[in-house]
């Protein structure tokens, strides 16, 4: 591979990582070479990344619920980057970000902007949701997240969604608006459920390790 070929290869994977990522860098890094089998879930991001033709042809979806810090983020962006990193010469579009970038983003944009930044969501190959539930609850919010979420369902377009909300939360929301919401999820996406300790104790371990480490502490 001459310099030039390697240039345009790199400069393709920047933006194409930006494309899906959004700018979130820790995404990026996400990948199934990480696991250090404290996840066991990530067998499930496995399967659906193996048979991706087919949960995509079945729209079939994934709902990543339970508490915070079990790695559902992690494991949703590890379906994101092997995806994207298929020998495929066409590979899936993927989009990862949350609600509260989405609606955070929208009200800076031209109507041309928008339309176009709306429908992307509905029809990329698969969006990923991250921290569902979390964001603003507006009635202009509700609106445009159910715009995404009905667009992907016309479309027959897979969702990714990753949440701390509790399966009887999402089934039993306390008003209407979040009710028609909440149905579209669990009409799209199959429920795996996070419930096993925490990763974050683990991972501050690691950096008060690594602090030590660098400054002799």
């Amino acid at each position: 591979m001459n310099e030039f070929e390697e240039l345009r290869q790199i400069t393709y994977r920047m933006e194409l990582n930006q494309d899906t990522f959004g700018g979130v860098s820790a995404w990026i890094d996400y990948s199934f070479e990480r696991d250090n089998g404290t996840v066991p879930q990530l067998e499930q991001a496995r399967r659906y990344v193996a048979n991706w033709n087919r949960m995509r042809q079945e729209n079939l979806g994934l709902l990543f619920w339970g508490r915070p810090g079990n790695g559902k983020t992690f494991a949703a962006g590890c379906i994101a980057n092997a995806l994207i990193n298929l020998d495929d010469p066409f590979p899936p579009k993927v989009r990862m970000t949350t609600l509260g970038m989405v609606l955070s983003r929208l009200p800076a944009m031209s109507p041309q902007e928008k339309e176009f930044y709306l429908r992307d969501l509905q029809q990329c190959d698969l969006l990923i949701l991250d921290d569902f539930g979390m964001e603003r609850q507006t009635e202009y919010g509700r609106e445009q997240v159910f715009g995404i979420l009905d667009g992907r369902y016309l479309a027959r377009m897979p969702l990714i969604v990753t949440t701390n909300l509790s399966l009887n939360e999402l089934k039993h929301p306390a008003d209407l608006p979040s009710q028609r919401i909440y149905d579209r999820v669990l009409e799209m996406c199959v429920p795996v459920c996070f419930d096993g300790d925490s990763l974050r104790p683990q991972k501050a371990r690691e950096k008060l390790r690594l602090f030590k480490e660098i400054t002799g502490a």
